[in-house]
């Protein structure tokens, strides 16, 4: 491959587009099948504990989570949600 079509492509692959949020197909792809990766625009930003236990939605998870450890399984409303005993006591968490 010479020299210009290989320019050619690395301008149409890092060049970022409108549709994509401005961000080009190769950012797009790794996005897409390498998400957390190394050379991924999206990094997961590590907190300290402490930090963590601020933050309530994850505390409320964990909490849900322990008690699904503990009881095994959750009894699901016949609609198919969580029993409303079981929401106020994580929403109190």
């Amino acid at each position: 491959m010479n020299d210009e079509k290989l320019k050619m492509i690395n301008d149409i692959n890092f060049h970022g587009i409108p549709e994509f949020e401005g961000y080009s197909p190769k950012e797009m792809d790794t996005i897409l099948y390498d998400t957390f990766g190394k050379n991924s625009t999206i990094q997961i930003n590590k907190l300290s504990e402490s930090e963590y236990a601020e933050i309530p939605i994850l505390n409320q998870i964990k909490y849900l989570a322990t008690l699904i450890g503990e009881k095994g399984e959750l009894k699901l409303t016949n609609a198919g949600y969580l029993p409303p005993k079981i929401v106020k006591d994580v929403y109190h968490q």
